[in-house]
């Protein structure tokens, strides 16, 4: 069950269902996942994912708060990442040199005036002992200081991803007991905001992200509570 304390909109989506194991990657390659974490503005907004200007096969017509599976990239050279919506304009780019085997995700996010892209490093770890991985983005800017727990166990502390463009955060992984508990978002400057997933499931030997952001830029009220499996 999706609760929230305050008179906003919260949307909670488990999105486990849209990630996809890595490819097995070659030589000189590495994998690539794209996220819609978009605000709607006045429409529902489908993008594509593209490198180096092309369209990629599994990030073709992403929909809001979708997710595309792992995608195999070339590694060892700068490359333009962007996303595009379906007409083929060019929302926002961004450049960057993949490493060797390595995992990486695109989000988009922001809204269609002032899109946003980023692109970050997966953790893949290997767990044991039934443990699982979770790190937590927050690209909403209308709260921009955000505590995310699992049950008791504080997840992540993190400002509005681009508070800071020039030096923005990246969000801590944390390794903790796999399990089914309530998925708690607190705003320590606002004790009237709280919103949660009750039951959500974290299964043992996978890694996960938390995405908090946006629904609506128009009406100034709305959320989305994303959970990713990245493997």
């Amino acid at each position: 069950m999706i609760k929230y304390l305050m008179p906003v909109v919260l949307i909670a989506t488990a999105l486990c269902g849209c990630s996809k194991k890595s490819n097995t990657p070659g030589s000189g390659v590495a994998n690539v996942m794209f996220v819609n974490a978009m605000a709607n503005g006045p429409f529902q907004l489908h993008i594509d994912g593209r490198v180096n200007g092309s369209k990629q096969k599994e990030a073709t017509d992403l929909s809001l708060y979708s997710s595309s599976g792992y995608t195999v990239v070339s590694s060892g050279t700068s490359l333009k990442f962007s996303f595009a919506d379906t007409s083929g304009r060019e929302l926002k780019s961004i450049s960057g040199r993949l490493e060797y085997n390595m995992h990486y995700t695109a989000f988009a996010f922001g809204s269609v005036t002032q899109p946003q892209i980023a692109l970050v490093p997966d953790p893949m770890f290997t767990l044991l002992n039934g443990s699982a991985n979770v790190r937590f983005f927050n690209f909403c800017a209308r709260n921009p200081h955000l505590y995310c727990y699992f049950g008791t166990t504080l997840l992540d502390s993190l400002e509005y991803y681009y508070k800071y463009p020039d030096i923005p955060p990246t969000s801590t992984s944390r390794i903790i007991a796999a399990g089914t508990k309530r998925l708690l978002l607190k705003d320590p400057r606002n004790p009237l905001f709280s919103a949660y997933i009750d039951n959500q499931t974290f299964d043992a030997d996978h890694n996960y992200t938390v995405i908090f952001t946006d629904t609506s830029v128009t009406t100034g009220t709305g959320f989305k509570l994303m959970v990713i499996r990245n493997y």
